[in-house]
């Protein structure tokens, strides 16, 4: 079972990565977080229940460093959700700290001979006890299994720090905060940190009775601190099904914010005073998101380049690139690739005339209007329009 949900997680990672490496990069650390997660559950699994000499030399020790990178990857994706901002400060490195102290005391390991990688994955496989009872990394002031046990008081020390940074945000009621409709970030964030206290919980009881008795193998055997650790692990890889809106970030309240206007066409910026902040709700934003865009569309023509992209969207409107990932995905209920095309095409029955026809092919409209081919602006037209850009003009008024 550890097995299949370490591949799961392992291919949730890749998922979360595909989708959001240049839309949302909150999510980035989130996927990450399950890779690592689940390379850590990998590790656990080689070195205690698969008896593979093969995989005990490749994972033992030579990615052990990755798991102190578990308890970052939280605190900066749990702080990007909440304050909206991904970006990493300089202090921000003091983070990789202790996965560097391993890397470091690991090393000798690491680029020691596969030979003799392959001897001492022989003994773990015969003994797992081997790995308690001899000194393998460059810690000599502490025995092995209080540097195995660090890795999970590290991570929980996150963890709690997670906490108190949730704790915080749910006391202010600055401008800084959430809209009113946006709770279920703050569910999600609670089900993360709440599996993950479930996970690391079991296995650091499973770590501390396997030490007082002096016997690894008891991980096998301690059945019901598996069956919480196996709750913890599944709970983890489940969650982001329940809350799939987590891929596309959180919507914020910038430090001024616009109000729609009875001319459509018109866009204030006003202050927005915080105690009037829980009036303001999310369908409130997704209607600015709205404006701002046709408004951008209508004066700028952004689609007009035929490498248009979501990002260009984003530097023209000041919107951030996962809340119009939302916005189009949610609201518009289609692809942005498909919105863009659709402005195209509706330029280019903007121009479309006897007198424009007359005078260019109808590729050379298609190109006019920000496609990047021939083919393309046929099938695109004939998607929104029911018919070729051929037969369309030759029903246009003489």
């Amino acid at each position: 079972m550890l097995l299949a949900l370490s591949i799961l997680g392992m291919f949730l990672s890749v998922l979360l990565l595909l989708f959001n490496v240049r839309k949302n990069t909150s999510a980035n650390y989130l996927a990450i977080f399950f890779l690592l997660i689940s390379i850590s559950s990998f590790q656990q699994y080689v070195m205690l229940d698969s008896k593979s000499v093969f995989l005990v030399s490749v994972v033992f020790l030579n990615l052990g460093f990755l798991s102190f990178l578990i308890g970052p990857m939280l605190f900066w994706y749990v702080r990007s959700i909440l304050t909206d901002n991904f970006h990493l400060k300089r202090r921000d490195i003091w983070h990789l700290l202790p996965m560097a102290l391993f890397l470091i005391a690991s090393f000798t390991h690491i680029i020691s001979p596969w030979e003799h990688k392959v001897d001492i994955a022989i003994k773990i496989v015969a003994d797992a006890n081997y790995m308690w009872t001899h000194q393998f990394v460059e810690f000599h002031n502490f025995p092995a299994f209080i540097v195995f046990l660090s890795r999970s008081l590290f991570i929980l020390a996150y963890l709690f720090w997670s906490v108190i940074l949730l704790f915080h945000y749910r006391k202010q009621k600055k401008i800084e905060s959430v809209f009113v409709r946006q709770q279920f970030m703050t569910k999600w964030i609670v089900m993360l940190l709440l599996c993950l206290f479930i996970l690391l919980c079991s296995h650091t009881l499973m770590l501390i009775e396997s030490i007082q008795h002096n016997d690894i193998r008891l991980f096998n055997t301690l059945h019901t601190l598996r069956v919480f650790s196996a709750i913890g692990i599944t709970g983890l890889l489940i969650s982001p099904f329940l809350f799939p809106a987590i891929l596309y970030g959180l919507p914020q309240l910038p430090n001024s914010t616009s109000r729609v206007l009875a001319n459509p066409t018109e866009i204030e910026i006003i202050a927005i005073e915080p105690e009037k902040h829980d009036a303001i709700l999310e369908a409130g934003y997704l209607k600015l998101i709205q404006k701002k865009v046709d408004s951008c569309v209508r004066k700028q023509r952004p689609f007009l380049n035929p490498k248009c992209t979501i990002a260009h969207i984003s530097i023209l409107t000041q919107i951030p690139i996962h809340h119009l990932a939302y916005y189009f995905k949610n609201e518009k209920k289609r692809h942005f690739h498909d919105c863009c095309n659709e402005w195209r095409v509706n330029y280019a029955k903007k121009l479309m005339d006897k007198e424009w026809t007359s005078k260019h092919t109808l590729e050379a409209l298609g190109i006019e209007s920000g496609f990047s081919s021939k083919n393309s602006f046929f099938t695109a037209f004939k998607k929104f329009e029911g018919i070729t850009p051929g037969a369309y003009a030759a029903k246009l008024p003489s």
